[in-house]
This record gives structure tokens, sequence and C-alpha cells, in this order.
């Protein structure tokens, strides 16, 4: 009984060491296979980080192109207003100098006419003073001539008389 209680110690110590190294072989199982779980999450993360930063990038080359497309549309916009507004202002001052040359022709004929009107007006009045001047003259010429055609007479008549005093 003794020798079976001892069988029976041993067969239990070899279990216990079985079971020990059983222990031992499942810790070292369950930390493989944690480290591995450990590997394949640090794996799934980085995969995981490298797709997501696959995608930020091809959604940066999508907003950079459709910004860009953007931006090429506001220049031609503003290429066209810019050009629109130049245009603008070049016909206003062609519109301007044309109205400035039509008032200043305008201006000029207005000018032209009283000039032309003053010098018919002095040239009428010039030979009115002209004819008044001829009359005067005639006038003259012939008040002269009463006068001495009178003062004639009178010496004529002082001769006359002369001998008869």
């Amino acid at each position: 009984l003794e020798q079976k209680s001892k069988m029976s110690q041993l067969e239990q110590d070899a279990l216990e060491t079985k079971m020990k190294s059983l222990n031992l072989d499942m810790d070292k199982m369950l930390s493989q296979k944690k480290a591995d779980i450990e590997l394949s999450h640090k794996q799934g993360l980085i995969k995981l980080e490298h797709d997501l930063e696959e995608e930020l990038n091809e959604q940066r080359d999508i907003l950079k192109k459709r910004n860009d497309s953007e931006l090429n549309n506001l220049e031609d916009q503003l290429t066209r207003r810019k050009d629109k507004v130049v245009k603008d202002q070049e016909d206003l001052l062609s519109d301007l100098q044309s109205e400035f040359a039509a008032q200043k022709k305008a201006i000029q004929e207005e000018h032209n006419d009283q000039l032309k009107y003053l010098r018919d007006r002095n040239k009428s009045e010039l030979d009115i003073l002209s004819l008044e001047k001829a009359s005067a003259d005639e006038d003259l010429k012939s008040t002269t001539q009463r006068l001495n055609n009178k003062k004639e007479k009178s010496t004529d008549c002082d001769s006359a008389l002369i001998p008869l005093l």
C-alpha cells in the first residue's frame, strides 16, 4: 500500500510536473498568441494608417485639382471682366472725345459765324459811312462851290458897285 501510495505520489508528482509543463506550454502559447495578435494589430494599424494616408493624399490631390480649376476659372472671369472694363473705358473715352470734338467744332462754327456777322456788319457800317462821307463830300463841294459862286457874285457886285460910287 505504501508502494502504491508512493507510486500514486510519483504519478501525482509526474502528473503535476506534466501539468506545470503543460501550463508553461499554454502560457508560452498564450504569450505567443498574444504577441501574434499584437503584431497583427500593429500591422493592421500600420496598414490602416497607410491606407488612410493614401486616401488623404488622393483627397488632397482631388481638392488641389478642383481648387486649381476653380482658380483658373476665377482668373479667366477676372481677365474677361478686366478686359470688358478696359474696353468700356476705351469706348467711353472715344465717345467723350467724339462729343468733345463735335462741341469744339460747333463752338468754332458759332465763333466763325459771329466773326462773319461782325465783319459783314462792320463792312455794311463802313459802306454806309463811306456813302455818308461821299455824300458829305459832295455836299461840302457843292456848298463850297455855291460859296465860291456867291463870293464871285459878291466880288462881281462889289466890282460893279465900286464904279458906281
